[in-house]
C-alpha cells in the first residue's frame, strides 16, 4: 500500500516539475522577443491594395442610383418615417415588400421609400420627416393611396437621411 502511495507521489512530483519547466520556457520564449512571419498569397495582397478604391466607387454608384447629386452631402439624425408594410412570412414577405416599395416609388416619386430586413420582419418605410406633423400629413395621403394597408400604416421613429 505504501509503495503505491510512494509511486503516485513520485509521478505527481515529476509531472508537476515538467509542467512548470514547460510553462517557464514558454514565458521565457515570449518575453525574449522574436519575429513573426506572415505568409499570404499575392492575390490577397493585390485585393487589399485595390479595396479602398472599389468601396469609394460603390459609394458613388449608390448615391447616384438614389438620385442624389454628387455635390450634395447626406447626414442622418433622429426623425420620423411612415411604415407602410411589415410582414414576417418567409415565403412572401420579401416579394411583397419589393412590390409595395416599387408602387410607392411610382405613385409618390417625391417621397423616398426604404426596404429593411430585421429578422424575421421585412418593412417598407417612407419619408425622412424631421417632425411628427410632417409625417402625419403624408400618412393621411398614403392611407388614401393604399386603402388595403391603411389599417397597418403607422408613424415610427427612425434614423432619417438629411440631404443638404
Amino acid at each position: 500500500m505504501t509503495a503505491k502511495v510512494l509511486i503516485s507521489v513520485l509521478f505527481s512530483t515529476i509531472s508537476f516539475a515538467t509542467l512548470s519547466q514547460e510553462s517557464q520556457s514558454i514565458v521565457t520564449a515570449i518575453e525574449s522577443g522574436g519575429t513573426i512571419k506572415i505568409h499570404q498569397p499575392a492575390a490577397l495582397d493585390s485585393l487589399l491594395r485595390t479595396r479602398p478604391e472599389a468601396s469609394a466607387h460603390s459609394t458613388e454608384i449608390d448615391t447616384a442610383a438614389a438620385g442624389v447629386s454628387e455635390q450634395s452631402s447626406q447626414h442622418s439624425r433622429s426623425g420620423y418615417r411612415v411604415q407602410i408594410f411589415e410582414d414576417n412570412n418567409p415565403l412572401t414577405a420579401r416579394r411583397q415588400a419589393e412590390a409595395y416599395n416599387a408602387r410607392m416609388h411610382n405613385e409618390f416619386p417625391q417621397i423616398r421609400s426604404y426596404i429593411s430586413f430585421n429578422s424575421p420582419y421585412w418593412r417598407v418605410k417612407a419619408g425622412d420627416f424631421r417632425n411628427r406633423a410632417e409625417a402625419e400629413a403624408v400618412l393621411a395621403e398614403l392611407r388614401q393611396a393604399f386603402p388595403s394597408l391603411a389599417a397597418y400604416m403607422r408613424i415610427v421613429r427612425d434614423k432619417i437621411n438629411i440631404f443638404d
